[in-house]
């Protein structure tokens, strides 16, 4: 009698922003993660509980890949733990690097890893993606770039601008001047 296998709560894919690759230069790609309702992965800090996705990759020599860019997280309270991750669906940004001299037809790039994934209980789905790209002329794919628009609108931008930091009795207090008129409200500020 055949074992019944539970779906995964996470579906994880690789999304290459290019048609072709050029060797000599990088391309963007993206990990989506199609996460279930009612489930939800981590962010690079996970927070009280949890842990972000990892990934272990196996690539032709000379190329390389980078790390993730991180889109800013959501709060995830359960009970007294106060966790940072992703409902529905995350975008995680990062490079992909093929030397000058690569002179295969394809460029072909395997990962295996976990991302844990959780509602009540957690779950260390395992993953494995492949991405097999031609190469060629590194042409951007138009079919994926208002998917790669949103994914990099959500990546926090750094702010160049000194922050100062000190100790008032039991309190911790920032202070940041942010550039910004008198016109242009600030609702709301998360400090992870």
């Amino acid at each position: 009698m055949p074992l019944s296998q539970t779906p995964p709560h996470v579906r994880v894919d690789l999304v290459p922003e290019v048609s072709t690759v050029l060797p000599g230069n990088s391309f963007a790609v993206l990990l989506r993660q199609d996460i279930d309702e009612g489930w939800h992965t981590y962010w690079l800090n996970p927070g009280d509980s949890g842990a972000p996705p990892t990934i272990t990759w196996q690539t032709p020599p000379g190329v390389s890949v980078g790390d993730f860019s991180w889109p800013y997280p959501e709060r995830i309270a359960y009970g007294p733990l106060m966790n940072f991750g992703y409902h529905d669906r995350a975008l995680l940004p990062f490079e992909i690097r093929v030397p000058k001299d690569f002179v295969e037809p394809f460029l072909l790039i395997q990962g295996t890893g976990r991302v844990l994934v959780c509602a009540d209980i957690c779950i260390p789905e395992q993953v494995k993606v492949d991405l097999r790209i031609p190469v060629g002329n590194g042409y951007i794919n138009p079919d994926v770039s208002e998917l790669f628009e949103k994914a990099r609108s959500l990546i926090p931008a750094a702010l160049d601008h000194a922050a100062e930091r000190m100790i008032n009795g039991a309190s911790l207090v920032l202070d940041l001047s942010l550039p910004i008129s008198s016109s242009e409200r600030i609702q709301s500020i998360e400090y992870f």
